[in-house]
């Protein structure tokens, strides 16, 4: 179902980096210390004259990252689950003060940023020692305006960050590979920007093409500048590709596919020029072929995540 592929894709978005003045140095003013989460969802049908019940849940509030800082340095990202338990680590390797490579605490996947004249120029995805992808960077002047991703193996169904969400399809059948295989697949991104905000995104991938169209507020985005794309996909709606370049804070997405768009509303609570609380609602509208389900729609169904930010003084 189309609201459930929407939900999955919370937790499964793609690798999209960052354009900023010194690309690879992820220095805020306001450092985040924790992230915390609550979500609710409910599914409703339409009786013929108003909007039913069919069921909901509720995740109460829970600290889901735990950010570690060395001075100006991110050190390392843990993640948690509703239990208090720890679902891994992103360790941060610098050279200098510049990002040289993102670790999981598993050592088996691993991130290098490669740079020449003092921009990114690539990123090689590893499992295990073995190269299974890299995004190759498209500069315009100073801002990131493409990235070509190339798959090579069947390893990469293993890598996280990988964007199985764009086809709504598991990886291996989108990348049409097995594990044993050595074949190649591609697709590129094209980002346009209005100053310092992308409000336009769009992947193509063999003749289909997803566009997201982007608003922003005027306060300043604390994910700006960082590298670790599964952190951030935590942190955003469906639309989340942006959120580590832009230098404002989503306020609204309209994602089309396939003839089909969703939209995404964020809203904020902000301490001074940051937010302190993210709020983002997704309805959508569809039919079920279900015989033990009543009527015959249409159904919608409603997700609310709240995401609340703390900030080391």
């Amino acid at each position: 179902m189309k609201h459930a592929k929407l939900f999955i894709a919370l937790i499964a978005i793609c690798a999209v980096m960052v354009s900023c003045n010194k690309e690879g140095h992820y220095n805020p003013k306001k450092k985040i210390s924790t992230i915390s989460y609550s979500n609710y969802a409910k599914e409703e049908y339409w009786d013929g004259s108003r909007w039913v019940l069919l069921n909901e849940s509720l995740t109460p509030r829970y600290v889901g990252q735990v950010w570690t800082w060395n001075g100006n340095l991110l050190e390392s990202i843990e993640y948690r689950n509703p239990e208090g338990g720890s679902n891994g680590i992103d360790h941060f390797i610098y050279d200098g003060h510049r990002l040289a490579s993102i670790t999981d605490d598993s050592g088996r996947s691993r991130k290098n940023f490669v740079y020449k004249s003092g921009k990114l120029s690539s990123i090689e995805y590893y499992t295990e020692n073995t190269l299974v992808a890299v995004y190759n960077i498209i500069h315009t002047g100073n801002k990131i305006t493409g990235i070509k991703y190339t798959a090579f193996t069947g390893k990469a169904a293993e890598a996280r960050p990988l964007p199985s969400y764009v086809l709504g399809l598991d990886l291996p059948t989108q990348l049409g590979v097995t594990d044993k295989s050595t074949r190649s697949a591609s697709f590129e991104y094209f980002f346009e920007w209005e100053g310092d905000n992308v409000t336009h995104f769009s992947c193509v991938d063999q003749g289909f093409v997803e566009h997201q169209y982007l608003t922003y507020d005027k306060k300043l985005n604390p994910f700006r500048g960082i590298w670790d794309e599964f952190a951030v996909s935590l942190n955003s709606s469906y639309c989340g590709q942006a959120i580590m370049s832009s230098k404002n804070n989503i306020t609204h997405c309209k994602l089309v596919q396939d003839g089909d768009s969703y939209e995404f509303e964020h809203s904020y609570s902000y301490k001074g020029k940051y937010p302190v609380e993210d709020v983002w609602t997704n309805v959508s509208e569809y039919y079920r072929d279900d015989d033990d389900l009543p009527g015959d729609g249409p159904y919608r169904y409603t997700v609310v995540v709240t995401k609340n930010y703390e900030y080391s003084e």
